[in-house]
């Protein structure tokens, strides 16, 4: 008898270990349904890669939705109606398109408020995953951030990464986003791109040693489409990372 409870005690505390070390990964896919021409193109993109992150086992993500401001849409057809949010923030006049996936995140994180210490893995929905980027924690738990740059230009890969929560929120709630919309360039974009500002976040946290960082080697797993953007480029262009 006394041997068995033993074993259960044992039991308990082990798992209790292995979730404290194992923290939940939760998949935001961020998405804009955008109404123009290539309307429907980008629709089967995101249908594409919704089915792919199925199949790599995330059956009920949540979904941030940055530019429409009311559902239902198709999205609800590929997770729980309660994990869908739709931003409210978003102006079509404002020329810094790209802010708005991290004010859209912010306010996605406040409203969903999970365990701090769970883990969001982040996606752009239109981008197709041809591996799931959580077998890295798996691989190398206990960080605080796992990301990747771009090897060219420096700058973060926000395309998918994985921060714990807090951080996360953290990150999203101090970047500068009236700047990013002040100091907008269209001469030369990329200086005011969110990737550059999220960069430099994540360099001074590393530094002051409040986010703890690994960076992701090798190949991210992703193909990025970047037909049928705002963007117009040629729908044939992809790239793989």
């Amino acid at each position: 008898m006394r041997l068995m409870i033993y074993f259960c005690l044992l039991t308990v505390l082990t798992n209790g270990i292995y979730a404290m070390e194992k923290p939940a990964v939760n998949l935001f896919v961020t998405t804009a349904i955008i109404k123009n021409e290539y309307s429907e193109a980008r629709k089967q993109e995101y249908v594409k890669s919704f089915e792919q992150l199925k199949k790599l086992g995330y059956k009920h993500p949540y979904m941030v939705e940055g530019v429409q401001l009311t559902g239902p849409t198709f999205l609800e057809e590929y997770t729980d109606k309660e994990r869908v949010f739709y931003f409210q923030d978003g102006r079509s006049t404002d020329n810094n398109k790209g802010k708005f996936e991290g004010m859209s995140m912010r306010d996605a994180l406040r409203h969903f408020g999970l365990d701090p210490s769970s883990l969001v893995y982040k996606h752009t929905g239109r981008y197709f995953a041809t591996k799931d980027l959580a077998a890295v924690v798996k691989e190398f738990p206990g960080h605080d951030a796992y990301v990747q740059r771009d090897k060219e230009k420096g700058w973060l890969l926000a395309m998918t990464y994985i921060f714990r929560y807090s951080k996360l929120q953290k990150m999203y709630e101090e970047l500068d986003y009236e700047a990013m919309e002040r100091e907008w360039d269209p001469a030369n974009p990329e200086k005011h791109f969110i990737e550059q500002y999220m960069t430099r976040h994540i360099e001074q946290a590393e530094q002051e040693k409040e986010l703890d960082v690994f960076h992701i080697p090798g190949e991210l797993g992703i193909i990025r489409n970047t037909a049928f953007s705002t963007t117009g480029v040629d729908p044939k262009a992809q790239t793989k990372y």
